[in-house]
């Protein structure tokens, strides 16, 4: 198995068991198919791609180096008075 497999075995694991609840609640409160049951069973399978998005930005922002890093410098803070 390749590394996106065992990535996206648990991504669907966890999609599918929120889409099975989601589908059982709307069972249990009538089972009508009407535009907010179709959406929640929708947004069930794709919320997790923010949690993968949240995750992958916390760690660019852990190891990407600033840009530009500001070190403090007194020499450039000589005060007015001082002169």
């Amino acid at each position: 198995m390749t590394w996106h497999i065992v990535w996206q075995l648990p991504y669907f694991a966890i999609a599918a068991a929120f889409a099975i609840l989601t589908f059982y609640e709307g069972d249990r409160k009538g089972g009508r198919w009407d535009v907010f049951r179709i959406a929640g069973l929708v947004l069930s399978l794709v919320w997790p791609v923010a949690l993968v998005f949240i995750y992958l930005h916390s760690l660019q922002a852990r190891f990407a180096k600033p840009a530009n890093p500001r070190v403090f410098q007194p020499s450039r803070f000589k005060s007015a008075v001082s002169k």
